[in-house]
């Protein structure tokens, strides 16, 4: 029994105003963060990326990123009409934050009395500038759509940092009576935003935000607030494995903040007061909804007031003649200056989140490159447009990431996603059944540090990851039948593709093995599209079904590209070994077959 190794291969992409390329660190416990490098000087525009962590975002059915005030779903009646079209377009559960597609459906306006409450506090006390988009409707979706043609690198929306949950690096916490200092500054950023969102709910109709909150769904169904027997719907270990760990560890943060966290006699002290639904709901909404990107330091607005404190100081040295005016002048110009300094080197590496309202109401689609930014002499977050758009048609933006965080952080699977890929955890036993591994080479590569790339295999839909292949030809170099000195040679040498009888060998693995696991999944790609078009099905059962189809998709495009066919699979009596096959080449894209 060999232990899993979780990594988080999230690659989402930011990028600021010199157009230096970033990555920024992966959302859960126990995941691997990815370097994260900020470019210097920058303080005009920086992107920001949609958290998974969430990351950490539709097609899909049902829509869960809801306009204020409405139901979570469309009538019963209107989400089994759509469903027949489900295959086609994606998939979403009840609370999540956007699922792609859905430009072929109609756009039909949100004018009921919650919505235009919901807008017209948005336009007035928020100040959120959005006159090219509107709520609306699309099929069984609710997205926002073009209010007139839009043309490409307009701004669709435009949200003040007043009107936004925000938090910066090295925030101090604006509630001491009720969170203690200790807690809150070792708290994850994710515990401390959803403390931000119960704070400004606990305020109710007195909060600044309270527009926002009211348009929040009631709940939200993130797979972390599913049972046991709904998480083994998804069919996908490795995910299920993940969700657990989350669960796990958001029952670990809720314990300590009510042992640790509350300050006794606070607002929060009294049983009842913060429960775990409470802190689950706000840290679903969080994950959810963020938006992370480079800090820049102070807006123009507060640096503004720094220089204004600066020079009253320095005025009333001079006034009073505490010293001289060069030396004043000069120590002002330092502490300006030290301050902006400071803030520069610290950007380097911190990160801000936000939580920005009618900004998260935009669906998300991995087929366009809009992004949100932070406008620094604006001091607001916006959306501009990638392409062209017509009236009416459905605006998105891309949360660049696959559909396991799609699932875990949001709550829907997109269709043809070319960031997913299914990570085999079983080939090792796969490889067993039709080629008796020899141990000793397995701990050569366990040496070489190539084992994991057959204990966690990737697969793509054009085929395996380069390391996998590598570690394959080696591990059966053996026994092919190939020349003496391939069966010789270290785990280096097979990095390129070996003889003939060694590519067969590990094409015939492969086949087998990527047989195998579709037939293990417990339902076949075919039974699984005829639930999702035959009868109804609830909101978590329809996002777990989007899912795993789209995860069986994947293994059976492999499966096409290594040349053992293509069926639905999964469920299946498993096929036979393939024959021989061609030499195996690495794919361009994939580096796969």
């Amino acid at each position: 029994r060999m232990e899993c190794r979780m990594e988080c291969r999230m690659e989402c992409r930011m990028e600021c105003c010199t157009g230096q390329s970033l990555r920024r660190p992966s959302p859960p416990s126990r995941v691997r963060a990815c370097a994260s490098t900020a470019s210097e000087g920058c303080g005009v525009r920086c992107t920001l990326q949609r958290l998974r962590p969430p990351p950490r975002p539709r097609p899909w059915l049902p829509a869960a990123r809801l306009a204020p005030g409405l139901p979570r779903t469309l009538p019963p009646s209107s989400r089994v009409a759509a469903a027949a079209s489900a295959s086609k377009k994606g998939f979403g559960g009840a609370g999540s934050n956007g699922a792609s597609g859905g430009n072929d459906a109609t756009a039909v306006p949100l004018a009921d009395a919650a919505t235009q409450s919901f807008l017209s506090w948005a336009s007035g006390v928020a100040g959120i500038k959005c006159s090219a988009l509107a709520p609306a409707t699309f099929g069984t979706l609710r997205g926002m759509a073009a209010s007139g043609s839009i043309q490409q690198d307009d701004v669709l929306v435009s949200v003040p940092r007043s009107s936004s949950i925000v938090l910066a690096p090295r925030a101090r916490c604006p509630f001491p009576e009720a969170i203690k200092k200790e807690y809150w500054d070792t708290a994850p950023w994710f515990v401390k935003m959803a403390l931000l969102l119960l704070h400004q709910k606990r305020l109710g109709s007195d909060a600044p935000l309270s527009g926002y909150l009211e348009s929040l769904p009631k709940r939200i169904d993130l797979p972390v607030m599913w049972d046991d027997s709904q998480l083994q719907m998804l069919q996908y270990a490795v995910l299920v494995h993940k969700v657990l760990e989350q669960r796990r560890e958001w029952e670990a943060i809720h314990a300590r903040l009510l042992a640790e966290g509350v300050v006794p006699g606070g607002p929060w002290s009294a049983p009842g007061a913060l429960t775990r639904d409470d802190l689950f709901w706000a840290m679903a909404a969080v994950r959810s909804r963020t938006f992370t990107g480079p800090w820049v330091g102070s807006s123009l607005r507060d640096r503004g007031r720094l220089a204004t404190i600066i020079g009253f100081l320095a005025l009333t040295n001079i006034t009073f003649e505490l010293a001289d005016v060069q030396t004043t002048l000069a120590a002002a110009a330092g502490a300006f200056l030290f301050n902006i300094l400071y803030e520069l080197s610290l950007s380097r590496s911190a990160k801000q989140y936000a939580m920005c309202p009618l900004l998260d109401l935009v669906n998300h689609s991995s087929k366009v490159e809009s992004e949100v930014s932070y406008d620094y002499f604006f001091d607001s977050f916006s959306v501009t447009a990638s392409r062209v758009y017509k009236a009416g048609e459905q605006v998105f933006v891309n949360y660049g990431q696959s559909n396991d965080t799609l699932m875990q952080y949001y709550g829907f699977a997109e269709l043809d996603n070319q960031k997913d890929e299914f990570t085999m955890t079983s080939l090792l036993k796969w490889i067993e059944e039709v080629a008796p591994s020899d141990n000793a080479r397995l701990g050569v590569l366990n040496a070489a540090g190539l084992l994991p790339a057959l204990q966690l295999a990737e697969v793509t839909r054009g085929g395996v990851p380069a390391g996998t292949l590598q570690s394959l030809r080696y591990l059966l170099a053996g026994s092919a039948g190939g020349p003496a000195s391939e069966a010789t040679a270290p785990p280096d040498a097979f990095a390129s593709p070996g003889s003939a009888a060694l590519e067969a060998a590990v094409a015939r693995v492969l086949v087998h093995s990527v047989t195998q696991e579709l037939a293990s999944l417990g339902t076949s790609l075919e039974d699984d599209v005829a639930r999702l078009q035959a009868r109804r099905v609830s909101d978590i059962e329809l996002a777990a079904l989007g899912f795993r189809i789209e995860k069986k998709r994947i293994l059976r495009d492999c499966l096409a590209a290594l040349g053992g066919g293509g069926g639905g699979g999964g469920g299946a009596k498993p096929a036979e070994s393939a024959g021989v096959m061609p030499a195996v080449t690495v794919g361009k894209q994939a580096g796969g077959f």
